[in-house]
């Protein structure tokens, strides 16, 4: 993610990619959807600080919700991780177990 840019006004997206294990590099700011599944991260550290639109980070190695973004404005979607609860998540990251 070394070359990625500090503002996306649409949608990040990043598939299948095993190599990701951090989001260092990451976007500071995403316009909508904000995409990283089926890689190996393991902490949402460096995760973009606004986010607009949706939230996907499924079939990942994430252990903690830790350093989810207070700025998002859709749903998220964590399944397949190794997370010991699953929460419910409309914006407020105070129901956010970690």
């Amino acid at each position: 993610m070394e070359y990625s840019p500090k503002y996306v006004g649409g949608k990040y997206s990043i598939y299948q990619n095993e190599k990701i294990e951090s989001l260092n590099g990451s976007p500071d700011y995403v316009g909508l959807d904000y995409t990283m599944t089926d890689c190996n991260l393991k902490s949402l550290k460096f995760i973009s600080k606004h986010i607009g639109g949706d939230l996907y980070l499924f079939g990942n190695k994430l252990k903690s919700t830790k350093y989810i973004p207070s700025e998002f404005s859709g749903h998220i979607d964590l399944s397949y991780n190794k997370l010991p609860h699953i929460i419910k998540s409309n914006n407020d990251s105070s129901n956010i177990l970690t």
